[in-house]
This record gives C-alpha cells, structure tokens and sequence, in this order.
C-alpha cells in the first residue's frame, strides 16, 4: 500500500523533546515501513524517518514562529496538504492520513484519494463550524472517550496511541518518589500532584515544559528541591530513567484527557498508574491491575498505600500486548484497506 502521513509542522519528527502527535506520527510510519508499505512522511527539516521524507519547510515552525500559534491556520500547512494532493492526483498515494488538525482535515473531500483524519485533541474543536461542515470526512479517534467533545464526526475506528516499548527499560521493583510527567498546567493537575505528595509524605519529582508562567508561579513555594523537585522538560534517555525507577506515576488530571501518552510509557517502564478517572483513564487503566482510578487526592493517597499489591510485570505486559506501535500499526492498515476499498 501507497501511504502519505501528514505530520504537524510544529516540531521535528519525532519530537526532540515535547510533541505528542509528532511521536505518534513517527511511531506509524516506520511502523508501516516495518510491515512491508511504501510510506511517504511529510514534516519540516531536522525530521527522521524510516519513510520518504519530504521536508516541506526547513525548520519547525516553533522555531520560525518562536512558540506556538494556534489563534490561525498557518498557510505552510496548507503547503503541505498542496504538495501531497498533486502527488496523490499523480498516482503516488492510495491513501492520505492527516495528523496535522481537524482544520486541515476540512479539505477531505477534495482529496484525489480517500483521506482519514487522527483526532490527537483532548479539548472540542476551537472552530466547531468547520468542524459540522467536515463531519462526513474519515475521522479516527484515539479513544473512545474523546468522541463525546465531537461526536457528530464520521468516525470510522478507535485506534490507540502507540509506543515503542522496548525503547523503555523495565524494572522489576522501582523505587520510592511519586513522578508527575507533563505540562506544568492547571488542566494537568500539577498542583493536585504537589497535594497528593505533601498528604501521603512522599517525595515527587515533576518534569515537563512550562506554558502558563502564573500557574507556574503559584507552585514555586512548594517546589522545595527535597520533597517536591522540578527538573524542567526532559528528553527522551532522562524520561525513561525517571519512569522505571518510580515508585507510582501521578496523573491527576482535571480535563477529558483524550489519550495520554506519558501513561502507557510509564506502564511499559513497569510502573503503575493513579490516574483521576477522567477521559481516557477508564479505556487505559486497567483498575487494580496496571493501577488504580481515584476521583480525588484521599483516594490518591490510599491507593498510593495499596500500589505494592500492583504487578509490574503486568504492567509491562499489557502495554506490550494493548499499546505497542506494532499494534497501532496494524489497526490502521485494516482501517486504510476499508477505505480503499
């Protein structure tokens, strides 16, 4: 099969540090290649890939633009979208899976081969309008959760977010400090983390970047280098340090968190998860099993106590049989025959 992955511009493919939807991009299309397919990746400069790479602009646009902009559609994504629709009209394509947004996903119809969208968002569309009008596009959610945010698309399946999982070490025991990995945000739950820390006397270490310099600002005091640490954003080699030597991985998060990809690698790491049972969390988390779900920071604390009772051998077991990229790959290859059909 003839395969266009669209990627976001915004950062390399794969992500130096923090990009979700970049990682997954990356994860599919060698994947693909792996499974015998002739892959094309668009991305911007700097990219890696075991797929054809087409670099549409030299550098990410978070460099070009100094941060991300997402008030308008930047047209350089529809340079991209250009490019691989005279290529498709050129009979290069069977197919063309979008991961760049839901308003590129727009242009669906007009595409000279079938086009299928991954919704990667854990928030409703910013512009619903454009959303009702692209509703009978090819839609792919990443949980079955996140369809309630716009459940008027034609989804045509839930595929879960991939991972590499034998890029994360897994230890057998782990060790003693609670790990919060993710933007420093209020949606996030950064400050129930702290919380969850200071009420059950554990030590908790926090990384991720920064994107609201207030919130930030209001758990400085806590953030005391010996209980409560903040080590910034971390790569790659530092995350999977952090994530197999933790006792449990905090994910307290306040909003409908469409996948969450920090989880499935902290299972693959062996350690459990104490999620808020919110969004994906319940599709996820195998309660009792791979972690537990709580509904607030008490219940955190009381499964904190019970986390030695968690396998981490199961841990690492079912992110291997339920969330590996070998997985998500496959899944999407039944997904493109359907549509080509």
């Amino acid at each position: 099969m003839r395969i266009a992955i669209l990627a976001p511009l915004w950062k390399t493919v794969p992500p130096q540090k923090y990009g979700g939807t970049e990682l997954v991009a990356s994860l599919l299309a060698d994947g693909l290649v792996d499974l015998g397919h002739d892959v094309t990746l668009y991305a911007c400069g700097g990219s890696k890939t075991k797929a054809h790479l087409i670099e549409v602009i030299d550098k990410p646009l978070f460099d070009t633009l100094g941060g991300f902009k997402f008030d308008a559609i930047q047209f350089q994504d529809f340079m991209e979208v250009k490019l691989a629709f005279d290529a498709a009209r050129n009979g290069k394509y069977d197919i063309i899976h979008n991961h760049m947004g839901l308003n590129m996903a727009a242009l669906g119809n007009l595409s000279p081969v079938p086009m299928v969208t991954t919704n990667h968002s854990s928030i409703a569309p910013d512009f619903e309008p454009l959303a009702i009008l692209s509703k009978d596009c090819n839609f792919i959610s990443i949980s079955n959760s996140q369809r309630e945010l716009a459940p008027y698309l034609n989804y045509v399946a839930t595929i879960y977010h991939g991972i590499d999982t034998k890029s994360f070490d897994f230890n057998q025991t782990g060790g003693d400090y609670l790990l919060f990995l993710a933007t420093m945000s209020e949606a996030k739950g950064a400050d129930i983390a702290i919380q969850i820390a200071k009420k059950s006397g554990k030590k908790l270490i926090m990384a991720g970047d920064i994107r609201d310099e207030s919130f930030f600002a209001s758990l400085k005091p806590y953030i005391d280098g010996e209980q409560i640490s903040y080590l910034g954003e971390v790569g790659v080699t530092q995350k999977n340090e952090l994530m197999k030597n933790a006792k449990a991985y905090i994910f307290p998060i306040r909003w409908s968190e469409a996948f969450g990809l920090t989880v499935v690698e902290s299972l693959a790491s062996g350690t459990p998860v104490i999620a808020f049972r919110n969004g994906s969390m319940p599709e996820i988390i195998d309660d009792g099993k791979t972690g537990f779900l709580v509904d607030d920071i008490d219940q955190a604390v009381i499964a904190i106590n019970k986390i030695d009772s968690i396998s981490r051998q199961e841990c690492r077991r079912q992110a291997e049989e339920r969330f590996d990229a070998s997985v998500m790959a496959k899944k999407h290859i039944e997904v493109y025959e359907d549509l080509i059909k």
